[in-house]
């Protein structure tokens, strides 16, 4: 760390650039004694920075066509919901969204090798998460709430045991302002460093980087274009391509997003702070607790709305589009499991019209509750009581068709049925059943084969 004396005369200081950012990095690895020798480093760190503007191979296009190009693709199944293979990522979100309980999961999971909501590890990744924010007894608890609630992670302690370590390292910056107001690494950038290392010679490198969030790990101007590009393009960057890293980093949104009218408008989300952020970052992912009018469209009860929260990549520049974000739920204890609000409407719909025919089959009488309108526009709750005919037929064919991203699934329960069934039932139960239908959640059809009626149920359309 360069100190300045305050007593001194401040020298003018000089424009910022990624080259002297650079010559800062190289004068302050030397001093450092657990590196090589100078004159061993300098010639490593010149070998590495050479670029050379334009090289020429003989037959590239024989070898384009006739080789296959090393994998760059992500580190997940799906192109869509991945991380880039070695790219450095950032996440975005309101604070209290669940940011770090999302990082735990993903980190879990990537460990273990076993799907998180739409991401889904091609294998186990070894993985590293910094925190910044919590202490290490809050990460003990919530990293217990996380592998508690997913049975798939609970049989793959071994995978953990190997591949998952997180760390509490709070007032842990890894840049900060240097000599003449440049921005220059911390020396706890270079115990990172040392750490990567001696996991890489003993052949147990991190693959998976996570850094949560990015403000404490910060110590430059968050406004500044020309700072954020040097945390992630060199400090980052070096991490990322000295190590082969994937590595995601947290950061919040803008003030002017706080407010997100829809979370399928995510992709209209900004990093807080400096533009450079996500234009250097190569993937991103928007996250947003689920809105009031989201909630109504997706028939989510208003008292469950602020524990869902809604993940999509909002910038991806090596990897597939999606068209909806992912949905989490939070347990009572705040870790956030795969949630799918229709699949979870089309349970409710499905209990509730299972629940007539089973009234129907065995009930000697029912109740039925339901709105009538009362005088001018008010609503009156009334309810009737049915004596269910003890001679009634039951039901022969009940068919549920469930439509879900246009992939119908069929389940059939044999019954007994006659059309004259039917329409008893629709006498008796016809207020409920009559709500469903004209919330076209279920369709009454004549089988023309058979010559009877069948109810197909449409689950959200």
């Amino acid at each position: 760390m360069i100190i300045t004396d305050s007593k001194k005369p401040r020298q003018k200081q000089q424009k910022f650039s990624i080259d002297s950012a650079k010559e800062a990095i190289m004068e302050q690895m030397l001093k450092d004694k657990k590196l090589k020798s100078p004159a061993e480093e300098l010639q490593e760190i010149r070998d590495k920075e050479k670029r050379e503007l334009l090289t020429w191979e003989n037959n590239q296009v024989t070898r384009f066509l006739e080789t296959e190009p090393a994998d760059v693709s992500g580190l997940c199944c799906d192109s869509g919901w991945t991380f880039p293979k070695e790219e450095v990522s950032m996440l975005i979100a309101q604070g209290g969204t669940g940011k770090s309980f999302f990082l735990l999961g993903i980190l879990a999971a990537m460990a273990a090798g076993v799907p998180y909501g739409k991401f889904r590890p091609k294998k186990p990744y070894k993985v590293l998460g910094l925190f910044g924010e919590d202490s290490a007894e809050m990460l003990h608890k919530r990293a217990k709430s996380i592998l508690q609630t997913n049975p798939e992670l609970q049989d793959k302690k071994l995978n953990l045991n190997k591949n998952f370590n997180i760390k509490s390292v709070i007032n842990f910056s890894l840049v900060e302002f240097g000599e003449h107001q440049n921005p220059v690494p911390t020396e706890n950038y270079y115990l990172l460093r040392d750490m990567l290392q001696d996991l890489k010679d003993k052949k147990q490198g991190i693959e998976f980087l996570v850094i949560d969030p990015l403000i404490r790990f910060y110590g430059l101007d968050e406004n500044n274009n020309q700072h954020a590009s040097f945390f992630i393009d060199v400090i980052l960057g070096e991490l990322q391509r000295d190590f082969n890293l994937s590595i995601i980093v947290s950061h919040h949104i803008s003030k002017s997003d706080a407010h997100l009218d829809s979370v399928f408008n995510l992709d209209q989300l900004t990093p807080r702070g400096a533009s450079a952020f996500l234009s250097n970052a190569r993937y991103a992912l928007g996250m947003a607790t689920m809105t009031q009018s989201d909630a109504k469209e997706l028939k989510v009860p208003a008292e469950m709305r602020k524990k869902i929260v809604a993940i999509q990549p909002i910038k991806n520049n090596y990897t597939g589009s999606v068209d909806s974000p992912a949905f989490f739920k939070r347990s009572f204890d705040g870790a956030l499991m795969d949630y799918e609000p229709r699949k979870e409407l089309n349970e409710l719909i499905e209990d509730e019209l299972l629940s007539c025919l089973a009234e129907w089959e065995r009930a000697e009488s029912i109740s039925i509750t339901y709105e009538k309108k009362g005088k001018g526009k008010s609503i009156e709750t009334k309810t009737d009581t049915a004596v269910l005919p003890a001679n009634r037929p039951l039901l022969t064919k009940f068919m549920l068709t469930r439509n879900k991203e246009n992939v119908e699934a069929i389940s059939i329960i044999q019954r007994r049925l006659t059309a004259a069934g039917l329409k008893n039932l629709q006498q008796d139960l016809g207020l409920r059943l009559q709500s469903l239908v004209e919330k076209n959640k279920i369709q009454i059809e004549m089988n023309r084969e058979n010559q009877r009626e069948e109810i197909h149920f449409l689950g959200v359309l």
